[in-house]
C-alpha cells in the first residue's frame, strides 16, 4: 500500500517511517524539476506533545517545527 511505500515525483525520495517516531527522506539524484533539493537529508520527527516540540527546538535537536502552541 502507498503508506508502506509512498510513490512521489519531487526533490526527494522515501527512506524509511518509523511509527510515531521519524519519517526519513535523502535527496533524490535523477529529479530534474525547477526546485532540486536543499538538504541530502531530511528527518521528520513526529512529536505529538507539543511542550516536547518546544523542548526539542530550544535545546537544537531540531531546526524547525510546526503547530506552534502558544506560550
Amino acid at each position: 500500500a502507498f503508506d508502506a511505500k509512498p510513490v512521489g515525483s519531487g526533490p526527494y525520495r522515501f527512506v524509511q517511517a518509523v511509527r510515531e517516531d521519524k519519517i526519513v527522506m535523502e535527496a533524490y539524484d535523477k529529479y530534474n524539476g525547477p526546485h532540486p533539493a536543499k538538504a541530502k537529508k531530511m528527518i521528520w520527527r513526529l512529536m505529538s506533545d507539543p511542550s516536547a516540540r518546544v523542548s526539542a527546538l530550544e535545546s537544537g535537536r531540531v531546526q524547525a517545527i510546526e503547530d506552534v502552541p502558544y506560550i
